[in-house]
């Protein structure tokens, strides 16, 4: 049987972060997922415009844009963005998450990693 594809667009400037996304995705049992990876945001932007991908994992700090400067960049003539798009970011701030989900945003998803300690003690 046939996996259904998925084309997804990496936009990661960290190599390390990049092998981490393939090897993720390259373990799912229903689907196959065809990868295209950009280094920086113009990159990014290039590929998704070309490519047209389902889905665009897309790192928050760039060098040259911002994750948030990349979405504004994305939006087609009628203000939207053509693919749904996961926001990765190491910062673990909830203001960064609040600004790209605000409303108008168009943001099907922000993942974010928070690294806040936890006081189990009683």
């Amino acid at each position: 049987m046939t996996k259904p594809q998925i084309r997804v667009l990496i936009v990661e400037d960290d190599l390390v972060d990049r092998m981490a996304c393939r090897r993720a995705l390259a373990q799912d049992p229903d689907y196959e997922f065809v990868l295209s990876e950009a280094e920086t945001g113009r990159e990014g932007l290039q590929l998704a415009h070309a490519q047209k991908p389902d889905c665009v994992l897309l790192d928050y700090r760039l060098p040259d844009l911002s994750g948030l400067e990349f979405l504004a960049e994305l939006r087609n003539d009628l203000g939207e963005i053509p693919a749904p798009v996961i926001m990765l970011t190491g910062a673990g701030n909830v203001l960064i998450a609040v600004e790209a989900i605000y409303p108008g945003s168009h943001l099907s998803k922000c993942a974010t990693s928070f690294s806040t300690p936890r006081n189990d003690s009683p």
